[in-house]
């Protein structure tokens, strides 16, 4: 780590070129208002748009601006572990590009984890999203929580800052498909969240659509949680259980009236629900077995295509492996 940088700003980027330069200039306005030193690094995601010559334009400009640029596009998570790796700061940053959590409010960050928490989070106050984004957030904290016990902070987002000793274990700790916000909350309990404020994205558009949302989450729950596996047991469990107990019933009602049950609906009905079960539970194991797959090919989690670091020199074909 280099010993003078104070902070280390993230900021993951994909396709958006109307806010990048506004998000510079915000950026460098407030960090230099704390007269201590920083280093801000843009992860280009793959963009397809104008992103990337504008990143290279500012890094021209200001040697205090690294640019990462993948290959193609790898998602959120991997971009914001790049610039991890990368950072030297003694504390870390992470914060979208799209404004919506104002550079303005880092200050309120940088002073509670001063204080000496391993992990400050900037919870958003009167979210400003459309409708079926604040409700997918909010059945995936429940979800995360309640029923797989993952312990996130409510409404907390990717504006975070840690100390260096969280990064670190981060690194450690990390693997594919495993949120950062999950990893976070397993390493450490001397949190804080503060209030900060949100607004409506300016400009562009959101990256992620209502399914997208739900794709994330089953990642988080599948990626960290082993309950669905048991879930899958304990219902097998009470479906045999209960099979049982009604093949009993039905034994007795034949033995003493001698009647039994006409027809095939009832077993229509419970032959369909057992298949869709099994498929549902195929499905489940398969997705771990997948992720168990991807751990044993030791695949790169992200591949740079190129780097424009602090002393100006671009390193090509950079990769990061679990």
């Amino acid at each position: 780590m280099k010993a003078d940088i104070f902070l280390s700003v993230i900021v993951p980027v994909y396709n958006e070129e109307d806010n990048i330069r506004e998000c510079y200039r915000r950026l460098t306005k407030v960090l230099t208002s704390t007269n201590k030193s920083y280093e801000i690094i843009f992860i280009n995601d793959g963009s397809t748009d104008r992103t990337q010559s504008i990143l290279v334009e500012i890094h021209q400009n200001d040697e205090r601006i690294m640019v990462i640029n993948f290959i193609r596009n790898f998602g959120q998570t991997p971009a914001i572990m790049a610039g991890i790796d990368a950072s030297s700061g003694e504390y870390v940053l992470t914060i979208d590009a799209d404004l919506q959590s104002p550079p303005e409010e880092i200050t309120k960050l940088v002073s509670e984890i001063s204080k000496g928490y391993d992990l400050v989070y900037g919870t958003r106050e009167h979210r400003d999203d459309a409708l079926y984004r604040k409700l997918s957030s909010r059945l995936l904290h429940f979800f995360s929580t309640k029923l797989f016990h993952i312990q996130l902070p409510e409404d907390a987002s990717s504006f975070r800052i840690l100390k260096r000793e969280m990064v670190e274990n981060i690194k450690l700790a990390h693997n594919h498909d495993t949120s950062i916000s999950a990893i976070t909350a397993w390493l450490t309990d001397n949190y804080k969240c503060i209030p900060t404020s949100h607004v409506g994205r300016a400009k562009g558009k959101t990256k992620y659509n209502f399914f997208q949302l739900i794709i994330l989450a089953f990642d988080r729950i599948v990626g960290f949680s082993k309950t669905p596996l048991r879930w899958i047991g304990s219902i097998g469990i009470i479906i045999s259980f209960s099979a049982i107990i009604y093949g009993v019933f039905l034994f007795f009602r034949q033995l003493i009236y001698g009647t039994t049950i006409p027809g095939f609906t009832s077993l229509f009905v419970a032959i369909s629900f057992l298949s869709g079960l099994q498929l549902i539970s195929l499905s489940v194991m398969g997705e771990y077995i997948g992720r168990i797959f991807d751990v044993v090919q030791n695949r790169p989690f992200y591949i740079i295509k190129e780097k424009l670091d602090s002393d100006r020199l671009i390193i090509h074909n950079g990769m990061k492996t679990d």
